[in-house]
């Protein structure tokens, strides 16, 4: 029998198969044009895997990181020198080619001098922090951090009652969608908008 599973699951399960000590994992992968998130639980020793909750936001990637950061190029630094840039295509995707580089360079660095290959000479530079990448996605971050919390929901609502876990875990449960808003937030990994 072959069965379909969405991505992060396959990617926990793989990850559940290797575990040794049983855990609850969150997998998050955002992808260019998605953003899936799966919530799961894995027995280390009996090599199970329960997938407590799935979801995501299908209209959020990486791409909307790109298309905020080309934004900001453009206004901040194309806005005198090229009329009209916003709607030339050959320009918008210019600039989305140049913010995704950058913001895989932001994966290791904390600033990326780009040069802007258009406009007179001598062309535009502009310098993006982690921090001001982090300001022109905070709407992004947010809509993702939705994702999570509504995994997280799903399974505080398919608990409710229960007194699996004990005191302790009732409320690590109602911690985590907390704690996962500041890593969204505050973390630099595939959130930052690599491709999936």
């Amino acid at each position: 029998t072959v069965r379909l599973v969405r991505e992060p699951i396959a990617a926990a399960i793989g990850y559940g198969v290797a575990a040794t000590a049983d855990a609850t994992i969150l997998v998050l992968d955002l992808g260019g044009g998605t953003f899936d998130v799966a919530l799961l639980e894995v027995g280390g020793r009996s090599r199970t895997v329960e997938v407590l909750a799935s979801g995501g936001d299908p209209a959020l990637g990486g791409d909307d990181w790109d298309a905020a950061v080309g934004g900001w190029l453009g206004a901040e630094h194309l806005a005198g020198a090229v009329p009209g840039w916003a709607s030339q295509p050959g320009t918008l995707a210019g600039l989305r080619s140049l913010a995704e580089a950058a913001k895989v360079a932001l994966s290791c660095e904390d600033a990326v001098r780009l040069t802007l290959p258009l406009g007179p000479r001598p062309h535009p530079v502009a310098m993006l922090t982690r921090a001001k990448l982090d300001e022109l996605a905070g709407p992004l971050y947010s809509r993702a951090a939705v994702a999570v919390d509504e995994a997280c929901y799903q399974v505080r609502d398919l608990r409710r009652g229960e007194e699996r876990g004990g005191a302790g875990k009732r409320e690590a449960q109602q911690r985590f969608p907390r704690v996962m808003r500041h890593q969204l937030r505050c973390k630099d990994p595939g959130v930052r908008g690599g491709r999936g």
